[in-house]
């Protein structure tokens, strides 16, 4: 969405609201806010530098004065052992018998972007210093859900793998 799309759309809105759109673009930087569903804004749910509670099963969208979009993401943590420590929309599962391997599984509906998802994993706890994340794949599965393969690695030349916690983000593109 260009900035002059986004001006078209967002402005009528804001001014019913009684808002000035050239006074935000020149002013200091602000976001957008506003529920989706189905690929679409919610009428009603637009706010300015706050985020709306979306609920029925929309998700959350932004965008900056610029026109530059942002998806929904989907986030959380996991324990060394495959427990989900922290996070919605996703399962966690580690494979039996197996070391530093691990299966996030995308709830359906929460990557509604149109190409694979992006995902960045982080280390964190104790070991931190010694494993290197690595994203083996992504795939996407019939039902709608994404599942990602983690490995997390002592050293990644020869992937000697170990149990690591670890943080994630997948972001749509």
């Amino acid at each position: 969405m260009t900035r002059k799309s986004l001006s078209r759309v967002v402005a009528p809105l804001l001014a019913a609201a009684g808002i000035a759109l050239p006074a935000l673009v020149s002013a200091q930087p602000v976001t957008f806010y506003a529920c989706q569903k189905d690929g679409k804004v919610i009428p009603g749910t637009i706010q300015v530098g706050s985020k709306p509670n979306c609920n029925g099963g929309a998700k959350l969208t932004w965008w900056d004065q610029g026109g530059h979009h942002h998806h929904h993401v989907v986030s959380g943590a996991v324990s060394s052992d495959g427990r989900k420590i922290a996070g919605e929309g996703f399962e966690v599962v580690k494979p039996l018998n197996t070391v530093g391997q691990y299966k996030l599984i995308i709830a359906p509906g929460m990557h509604t972007g149109t190409g694979e998802p992006q995902v960045t994993v982080t280390p964190y706890g104790y070991l931190t210093s010694v494993s290197n994340p690595l994203v083996m794949g992504v795939i996407k599965q019939a039902n709608g859900s994404w599942v990602v393969d983690v490995w997390m690695s002592q050293d990644t030349p020869s992937l000697s793998l170990s149990d690591q916690a670890f943080m994630f983000v997948l972001v749509q593109k």
